[in-house]
């Protein structure tokens, strides 16, 4: 699950650090599965992320996709997709799912009536996997929700498969610019990240 990317960075730092070195560690602990892993403690409840999730109905439709954290925020996952499956990472326990256009749409006209929000966070897995879900979903908050001011994308490509990051992407960032803030947000475990790429 590990990008090809991530894959030969990796072997690189292997190679020239060792597996005992920290910069080694740091992205294997991350990406990689340990036997320790499948040892599970008696009496463990698996962790639900999802205890945010909006349990709400627009057009007497049952909106999915959506989770609620902040007032003035929404987080909404068109897909759970990613480029890495971080170990840490809690929705990657869960089976992968990809919202329909119709859920993405259903769920921005919900977001459209609800004054008080005025930002919008989209995660996943990691929005820009998909670079024409990205366009639909952006469109369809532009469309649907004109409370929304801040589209925030919660994304590791730039470190996990920065190729991704490419004229077509930014191309559909531009085209929308006028129309809505976007801020990228991003999580960095360790300095190693921070590749030339």
């Amino acid at each position: 699950l590990v990008s090809p990317f991530l894959k030969s960075k990796i072997s690189q730092i292997l190679e020239t650090k060792g597996d005992n070195s920290e910069e080694f560690l740091a992205l294997a602990n991350q990406y990689y599965k340990k036997d320790l892993e499948k040892k599970i403690e008696p009496n463990f409840e698996k962790p639900r992320h999802y205890q945010s999730e909006l349990r709400v109905y627009h057009d007497k439709q049952k909106v999915k996709g959506l989770e609620r954290l902040y007032k003035s925020t929404v987080l909404i996952e068109p897909t759970t997709v990613c480029a890495a499956h971080c170990r840490w990472c809690l929705r990657g326990q869960y089976p992968v799912q990809t919202m329909t256009k119709e859920e993405i749409t259903l769920a921005t006209k919900w977001i459209g009536t609800i004054n008080e929000l005025d930002e919008i966070l989209l995660t996943g897995g990691d929005p820009l996997m998909s670079v024409s879900l990205l366009e639909f979903t952006i469109n369809e908050i532009i469309n649907n929700s004109k409370n929304i001011s801040i589209i925030r994308i919660a994304s590791r490509v730039p470190f996990q498969d920065p190729e991704r990051i490419n004229d077509k992407m930014l191309n559909i960032l531009s085209k929308f610019r006028d129309k809505v803030r976007f801020e990228l947000a991003t999580h960095v475990n360790h300095p190693v990240e921070f590749w030339t790429e």
